[in-house]
């Protein structure tokens, strides 16, 4: 799943960086005067302004047009505030031009960000107004024009007289905005340069292959983006080399096989969908074509997996796949999930886990057996969907027969697990959930506490955002934390490497102080603990100072111009049992030793103190 989600990441930032270098030699996509700043009161727009009362308008004023552009006017007069999706300000208002036919098309590029840093939330309140520029070209064709948002917000301004420009026309069509919709691993593996490595495998012949079905999937797709003219610049490209080789020769064939098909002008999301869901239906080919997308099922999962994350609203969005396309694919990747292998296996888990078509199109039984599954990425995915739907009891009595770390899975789900029926057990700190008292939940909850306490605290700090004392079942795990804590000072102090020791030990004690000012703990410590007292903590911490449990870093040391081995030891409870101790207000020894520095063959005396802090 990691790799799946590695290679997902990988392949929107190629796509975008792609695409910036693009747009950067359009005029219209480097337009600056579209971002949004502060807001202002209504009472300062211009009187040639006209924004009714009890909506939010747009209004183009073309009367005043200057080099900066069409001032633009986004009024609130509606009662509720409005967030708008941007990116460094630009909330996506565009140029629209309308074309003979009376339809509208976009006439402005965009110019997408690589840094997430760049997106973000413009909120506009009730009674306030945005002030900004809209794109203008001073030559071209002359047009009936307006200005249209593109982002969340479906917003159109009023029309009036103006200029488009083809090539405008032309980079719209294939930059961010144009491409909404579109499978993002088909342009990946078609668009790829010699410099560019083979995401799946070293094999040429095998990329050349993945490449020629991409295509053939962007003709069934359909749509205005250039691919033909790309296809056609690839097919010359092989033509022109002297001496092809087999493989290029098919790679030849089949492009100008594909080119020879007919292409739709309109893009046709549930045409591809429906050509992907016949082809994994179907017994793969015995003796595949060239590039035949039927034969690389890893392929049309990763398509489909592309189509289930896309949840686009808005003006101008591409049309939704409708459900009755979408049953289906969830009943195919319910069935073909197990069996899976690598990608295919990961495109899968990706439809299964968008919980709107999930939960529109598969039942409970559909998820059960994925929790018997040895891969536990299968079992957290089925465990938060019956949580999800609130199915706890169930979800429960299937967790009873399971292994420990899928025990722990369905524990993690029934934490998170949300509802808001108080009847439920919902209970409003930060969306985690509590058993009802001495119900067989409750029982489950205490069986992994009491059987992976540690295990519990790591479960608990990954899912929740609040600090110990918003947990559920607060009072039972602190005390079976504190047994296995005293279990862990009980030792004959040789040093020994513990495993996951770095994330366990911090989130068994800040569970246990949390990472707040622990000394407020401290007057409620005997009634939380059931007769446990702050100074019994207190003791137990300074206990844990001299814990013999440590993790091992390996580098090399480049000092003196050698390059030698340095194995550094690093004794984690010590570390975290010290920030538990300040977080209380209690005093650490200066000459803790929470970090030493050894060779293979022998130890050196170099160690560090708490107050270098090297796990922060």
């Amino acid at each position: 799943m990691k790799y799946g989600l590695m290679l997902a990441l990988g392949l929107l930032i190629a796509q975008i960086r792609a695409q910036v270098v693009e747009e950067e030699r359009n005029a219209s996509a480097l337009f600056g005067g579209g971002a949004v700043g502060e807001s202002h009161p209504n009472v300062d727009l211009p009187k040639q302004v006209i924004a009714p009362e009890g909506k939010l308008t747009l209004y183009a004023d073309y009367e005043h047009a200057g080099d900066d552009g069409i001032p633009l006017y986004l009024v609130n007069r509606s009662e509720n505030s409005v967030s708008f999706n941007s990116q460094d300000g630009d909330i996506y208002l565009k140029l629209e031009y309308q074309q003979p036919d009376g339809k509208w098309q976009r006439a402005q590029a965009h110019l997408s960000s690589w840094c997430g840093n760049s997106y973000g939330r413009r909120e506009l309140s009730s009674g306030q107004h945005f002030t900004l520029f809209g794109y203008r070209s001073q030559k071209g064709i002359p047009a009936r024009v307006r200005y249209a948002c593109y982002g969340n917000v479906e917003l159109i301004s009023n029309v009036g007289v103006g200029n488009y420009l083809p090539d405008d026309v032309t980079a719209a069509m294939e930059d961010g905005i144009g491409m909404r919709g579109f499978p993002r691993v088909l342009s990946s593996h078609v668009t790829f340069s010699s410099e560019e490595e083979s995401i799946l495998t070293e094999d040429d012949s095998f990329r050349q292959e993945i490449a020629v079905a991409s295509l053939e999937l962007m003709r069934v797709l359909g749509g205005s983006f250039g691919h033909e003219k790309k296809a056609e610049a690839w097919l010359a490209g092989l033509r022109s080399k002297p001496a092809p080789n087999p493989h290029e020769l098919a790679q030849m064939q089949e492009i100008q096989a594909i080119l020879a098909r007919p292409w739709s002008p309109e893009m046709d999301r549930e045409r591809l969908v429906n050509y992907c869901v016949q082809a994994l239906s179907q017994e793969p080919p015995k003796s595949p074509g060239f590039g035949d997308p039927s034969s690389l099922t890893f392929l049309l999962w990763e398509v489909l997996g592309n189509f289930s994350e896309q949840n686009l609203s808005g003006y101008a969005s591409s049309k939704p796949i409708s459900m009755v396309c979408w049953r289906p694919v969830l009943k195919l990747a319910a069935q073909k999930v197990m069996s899976a292998m690598g990608v295919e296996q990961d495109a899968t888990m990706q439809v299964l886990a968008q919980a709107q078509l999930a939960d529109e199109c598969l039942p409970d039984a559909a998820f059960g057996p994925l929790l018997a599954s040895e891969n536990q990425e299968l079992v957290k995915l089925a465990a938060q969907t019956l949580s999800r739907r609130a199915h706890w009891e169930r979800l429960v009595e299937l967790g009873w027969k399971l292994s420990s770390p899928s025990q722990l899975k369905v524990l993690s789900a029934l934490l998170s697990g949300q509802s808001h029926d108080p009847s439920r057990g919902f209970d409003g700190y930060g969306g985690l959930r509590t058993p009802r008292p001495d119900s067989e939940e409750e029982r489950y909850w205490q069986h992994c506490m009491s059987a992976y306490p540690s295990e519990c605290a790591e479960v608990c700090y990954e899912v929740s955002s609040r600090n110990s004392l918003a947990m559920p079942n607060l009072p039972y795990l602190e005390e079976q934390l504190f047994v296995y804590l005293l279990a862990l000072v009980d030792h004959d102090n040789v040093e020994y490497e513990v495993e996951s020791g770095e994330q366990k030990a911090r989130a068994v004690l800040t569970f246990l102080v949390p990472e707040t000012d622990g000394r407020a703990l401290l007057p409620d410590l005997e009634s939380v603990r059931e007769g446990r007292s702050g100074s019994d903590l207190i003791a137990l911490l300074n206990r844990l100072l001299t814990h013999p449990g440590y993790i091992t870093e390996r580098r090399q040391n480049l000092s003196g111009g050698d390059r030698a081995a340095q194995e550094t030891r690093r004794f984690v409870f010590r570390f975290e049992a010290s920030k538990a101790l300040e977080r209380l207000g209690q005093s650490v020894p200066k000459d803790l030793v929470i970090e030493r520095q050894v060779t293979p063959t022998a130890e050196n005396s170099k160690s560090r103190s708490p107050n270098d802090d090297p796990f922060r």
